[in-house]
């Protein structure tokens, strides 16, 4: 909201900011934090026209002076397009290609140079299409490319990026030292390349500084330069379908990129009216704040909180600030009403030199209520009513008495009686701009209300400079504040908003006959709000599109309202779709009710039994596994024995009994589904994760031989359809068998081949696990320091990601290394910070496994009565979900805890218990265990 008023007369002036000092001093000083690379977030709350935009553009144009950057964008309450905002303001700062979405880019070759300019290593893409004369002409292109570079060394350039575009090729160049590493790209120009080029160069380090043209001295070096085309992530494409991964890596992009933005310069990230932002800004804006701690950067957003309460549900925006509070990520700041005091500095401000008593400030005061924007827009009133007028002198004075004044009782009411001064063609124009938005254009306005343009243009002018409602910015016109359109929007009729919205739609539509896919989210919107049969299938389209960037929450949203518009067929697929996404989400009843939706409307047999697959899952995944297996055994009579979804089925009824500890039973169905997989000759991936999951069950078992042939059979399936995580999952369970057969090098080359193999695809909580592996086989080495190190990688990924779960794997998994180190008190700090993670999470089973820990600390210190309870407590929810395994665990622990207290005849039933549980499971280690505990108790 901008506190400005420019009448036509020039007789008004531009207020300065008025009874803001202690809150832009808070400003102020987080923005000098920031210069000092301890970044952080602030989100500004207050009413409309309080001050919230004008407060933070003050700043933000301070800053701009000081040679600080800035990134603004705006939320908009129409748009159905994910990260919107956030794209409008890399766009305009040319920064667009950090959030563009695009697959990495293919490199075509890359060259280390010297400052000499000598060449040193060159790797080239041997398949590439480049044509010979245009890469003899880009080589030279580098070559002086590389002299211009050098030109810039010694002048505080080194370390920066350059790039050069060349036909359709891009060449970037990033120094060190007296290195340089040119790479010649075809595509979208990625931060991941940036920053590989960059650790290239610093694996290198000085090794080469001193190189005389001897091939023989930069051999060892060859595998650095041309990893940029071996490995595989810089093909083109990208290496997992999984919209999840594509999202973190988009979200890693944009933060390295400005990352790097701000290591030149400081910089702010100004977000405005945060209450209409969609989920995925929201969800990156997160991303952000947690990993922009340590960097020069302040982001600043403002918000309404009035828009956020008495809606149903909680709003995204409120759910955001409860998850990142938990994280203690950003400070709030809100504005106040101003005091009497400043209302009359505002007005005294704002018109100069005035000739006006206490009692007319004292009586703008009482009716606007100290609301920045209600005051102004009253003065504005009065100057254009002729209330306030100048004196022979040039002062401001009143015509009438103080009493008398008419002061609306609303800001509504003040900008509804500016709004009744236009004319009623401007009017009309204003109010269809309204329906199109916060932000509108010419073109959409002029061809849906058939005005001409040229007469277009002069009256959005004559709005713009006489009336000052609208304001242009680069063919553009925005809306002087969100209460002008509120006001123009809600006073149309229902019947002529729709028609409004349903001709604006169809203009959209005639515009980009060509390019519809530009305005889908715009289409879908418009005719939603016109109640347009034609919605259901733009919210469809448009919601698949936000499910295969993983917006999620925007996909629910599109999807629901595709409901009211679909007929029977579209929506069985709809439901499904819905039910799909909040299973992934963990929203489990409410993807219940939409499977159940769909299969009570599913006209075929295939579509029900599918619908019944996923309703299984939903019994399995709620631990009610007897009910699971009827409903898969039911859904498995309505179709084809051998098709790939009777195998489905058989794989989530084998889960049942995998679950419970049932390992033959689940065997016996998992083999079954593999010979469905290979008759059928589809499901390459269902047949690569049974396979895997078989394995699982032969490792269980202490089979380890079979398992090791069933993995690297997964393996071979897995590459054969060239899926990343599938073969890095199999190379993990293969290092895991190594390990237990006390083969330490093979276990951590096969979790290597598994880490290679999936880091380039940036899955975070992959890379973590590969990290993690290799630490637990650190630890049962001996090597506990290299354990820590590479599980704080691990945890480094996680906290990164923002994974709870994984962090609470982490934290555990050192509190075990710092037991074998002797120190129980780090130990038990950490045993800790994994159970309340997990307790605040609602896993349970985590939770279990973290009880059980805390049971083992307490008996350490010999506190029997608290070991006993983290014991139980655990055993409760072993019983809760049928894991028979952490059963055993605990009750062999509380039979050893009733020796140390002297009470066998407990020790005996625990024990008895814990053989009982054992003999049910198929699993060696288990078995070992409760008989060890009996033996102990019975003093065999």
């Amino acid at each position: 909201m901008s506190f400005s008023i420019l009448m036509d007369d020039g007789g008004i002036g531009l207020s300065r900011m008025v009874g803001r000092s202690s809150e832009f001093d808070v400003l102020r000083n987080a923005l000098e934090r920031a210069k000092q690379g301890k970044g952080s977030t602030l989100l500004v709350a207050g009413e409309a026209g309080i001050g919230k935009t004008r407060l933070v553009t003050e700043l933000i144009e301070g800053a701009e002076a000081t040679g600080v950057r800035v990134l603004k964008g705006w939320c908009l309450a129409e748009s159905m397009e994910p990260l919107m905002p956030v794209k409008t303001g890399l766009r305009e700062a040319g920064l667009f290609h950090l959030i563009s979405g695009e697959p990495p880019p293919l490199v075509v070759s890359s060259y280390l140079v010297n400052d000499a300019g000598m060449l040193i290593l060159k790797a080239e893409r041997e398949e590439s299409s480049l044509d010979p004369d245009i890469f003899t002409s880009m080589l030279k292109a580098v070559g002086d490319f590389v002299k211009d570079s050098l030109s810039m060394m010694g002048k505080g350039e080194e370390g920066r990026l350059n790039s050069l575009g060349y036909e359709k090729y891009r060449i970037l160049l990033q120094a060190r030292g007296t290195l340089m590493l040119a790479v010649v790209i075809e595509g979208s120009e990625s931060e991941f390349l940036i920053q590989d080029m960059q650790n290239t160069l610093a694996g290198i380090g000085g090794a080469l500084d001193d190189w005389d043209g001897d091939p023989a001295e930069a051999v060892d070096y060859t595998g650095k330069v041309s990893w940029f085309i071996d490995s595989g992530k810089y093909d083109g494409k990208f290496l997992v379908d999984n919209p999840a991964i594509i999202q973190e890596n988009l979200f890693d992009n944009v933060l390295l990129g400005l990352q790097r933005v701000s290591a030149e310069h400081p910089l702010i990230i100004f977000l405005d009216d945060l209450q209409w932002a969609d989920p995925s800004t929201l969800n990156l804006l997160h991303y952000l704040a947690r990993n922009t701690r340590g960097n020069r950067i302040l982001i600043l957003c403002t918000y309404r909180p009035e828009d956020i309460l008495g809606r149903d549900g909680t709003h995204p925006l409120e759910t955001a600030m409860q998850n990142m509070s938990r994280e203690d990520l950003f400070e709030r700041l809100e504005l106040r009403r101003l005091d009497p005091e400043a209302t009359g500095e505002v007005v005294s401000s704002v018109l100069g030199r005035t000739d006006l008593d206490d009692e007319f400030h004292r009586r703008i005061y009482r009716d606007t209520g100290g609301t920045p924007l209600f005051i102004l827009e009253v003065v504005k009133l009065l100057v254009e009513d002729g209330t306030l007028k100048r004196d022979d002198a040039g002062a401001w004075t009143l015509t009438m008495d103080p009493g008398g004044l008419d002061i609306p009782s609303k800001v509504y009411d003040v900008v509804k009686r500016r709004l009744d001064r236009l004319m009623r063609e401007q009017k009309d124009i204003l109010e269809c701009a309204s329906v199109v938005g916060e932000e509108f254009g010419s073109e959409v306005v002029g061809k849906t209300t058939g005005i001409n343009k040229m007469e277009l243009l002069k009256n959005l002018s004559e709005i713009e400079r006489i009336h000052r409602l609208i304001r242009s910015s680069q063919q553009k016109y925005v809306f002087d504040h969100a209460k002008v359109r509120e006001v123009l929007y809600n006073g149309i009729i229902e019947e002529l908003r729709r028609e409004y919205h349903r001709l604006i739609a169809e203009t959209l539509a005639d515009i980009h006959a060509e390019d519809e896919d530009k305005v889908l989210s715009e289409l879908a919107y418009h005719y939603y709000e016109a109640r347009d049969p034609k919605a259901g299938g733009y919210l469809v389209m448009a919601g698949d599109r936000a499910r295969e960037r993983y917006a999620n929450e925007e996909a629910i949203r599109l999807y629901t309202w595709a409901l009211d518009f679909a007929d029977e067929d579209v929506k069985v697929r709809t439901w499904e779709k819905l039910g799909d996404i909040e299973f992934m989400l963990s929203e489990y009843e409410r993807a219940r009710e939409n499977f159940e939706k769909a299969r009570e409307a599913a006209a075929d047999n295939e579509t029900v039994a599918r619908m019944m697959r996923k309703l299984g899952d939903y019994l399995t995944r709620r631990g009610k596994y007897d009910e699971a297996v009827e409903t898969y055994n039911a859904a498995i009579l309505l179709i084809d024995e051998k098709s790939v979804e009777a195998a489905r089925l058989l794989i989530g009824e084998g889960y049942t009994y995998y679950y419970t500890g049932k390992y033959d039973k689940a065997m016996s169905l998992f083999l079954k589904a593999l010979v469905v997989f290979k008759a059928a000759g589809a499901g390459e991936t269902d047949e690569g994760k049974v396979l895997r999951a078989i394995g699982n069950i032969h490792y269980l078992k202490n089979e380890l031989e079979k398992a090791l042939d069933h993995f690297e059979k997964s393996l071979e399936v897995m590459r054969g359809i060239d899926d990343v995580q599938g073969i890095a999952a199999a190379y993990n369970n293969i290092g895991v068998l190594h390990n237990d057969w006390g083969n330490t090098d093979k276990a951590l080359e096969f979790y290597q081949k598994s880490l290679d193999t999936v880091y380039p695809t940036g899955a975070k909580t992959f890379i973590a696990q590969a990290y993690n592996n290799m630490g637990i086989v650190y630890n049962t080495t001996g090597e506990l320091d290299k354990a820590l190190e590479f599980m704080e990688k691990g945890l480094e990924m996680e906290q990164k990601a923002g994974d709870a779960r994984g962090i609470a794997e982490s934290l555990n998994n050192m509190g075990v290394v710092y037991v074998d180190l002797g120190d129980r008190d780090r130990a038990f700090e950490y045993y800790q910070k994994s159970m309340e993670i997990r307790e605040s999470l609602g896993d349970r089973r985590g939770t279990g496994f973290s009880y059980y820990n805390m049971g083992n600390m307490y008996a350490s210190r010999e506190d029997h009565e608290r070991s006993e309870e983290f014991y139980l407590k655990s055993l409760d929810i072993c019983s809760e979900l049928g894991d028979g395994s952490m059963a055993v665990y605990n009750l062999s622990a509380l039979a050893s805890l009733s020796i140390d207290r002297g009470d066998l005849p407990a020790a005996l039933d625990h024990a008895r218990k814990a053989v009982e549980t054992a003999t049910g499971m198929d699993r060696n280690f288990e078995t070992g265990m409760a008989r060890r505990a009996w033996a102990w108790s019975s003093g065999r």
